[in-house]
């Protein structure tokens, strides 16, 4: 018969707290994180066995210090801050989209985010230009993240619909 171990995970009790600390530094631009998106995150990293003691923020990085406990090892923790806090940003960017589109008198067909970028399918106001339409979403993204800049400094936009100039310039000859 084989011995049983005398200690396991129920009965041994750690006489530490255990402390991590994770930082995270963009690519090439500034973390838009705020304190709601922190906030907002704080259930589910608690979920995972991590609280969220204190956060440190700067355009460079962001430094989050997590009380967890014994079991959570520390590639567990790497993965759940950055995998939560890159959707939560995601998530974060499309709801203020829609709210941005909302506003403006645009719809939203598809909305992708990228890490360093947006890809939006809408039909714009006829009263607004490409460029206006642009600085609608670059300016009023960076306010809701905090003034943070998110986007590089350019845009594109392009057009699409169910008539190609194929079928334009056949219907200008049969006039």
């Amino acid at each position: 018969m084989q011995p049983q171990p005398l200690y396991s995970a129920d009965n041994v009790h750690p006489a530490y707290e255990l402390r991590y600390s994770w930082t995270g530094w963009p690519a090439r631009q500034p973390l838009p994180v705020n304190t709601s998106v922190l906030t907002d995150l704080r259930p589910l990293w608690e979920g995972d066995g991590m609280r969220l003691l204190e956060d440190r923020r700067s355009d460079e990085m962001i430094q989050l210090t997590f009380f967890t406990r014994p079991d959570v090892s520390p590639v567990f923790l790497a993965g759940r801050t950055k995998g939560r806090l890159q959707y939560a940003l995601r998530n974060a960017t499309s709801n203020f989209s829609f709210r941005i589109a909302e506003h403006k008198g645009y719809k939203i067909s598809r909305l992708s985010v990228m890490p360093d970028h947006l890809h939006a399918a809408l039909r714009g106001n006829i009263e607004h230009s490409p460029q206006e339409i642009a600085l609608a979403f670059q300016n009023n993204l960076a306010y809701a993240m905090g003034q943070v800049r998110q986007w590089a400094c350019t845009f594109y936009a392009g057009t699409f619909g169910e008539y190609d100039m194929w079928a334009i310039r056949r219907k200008e000859r049969s006039l």
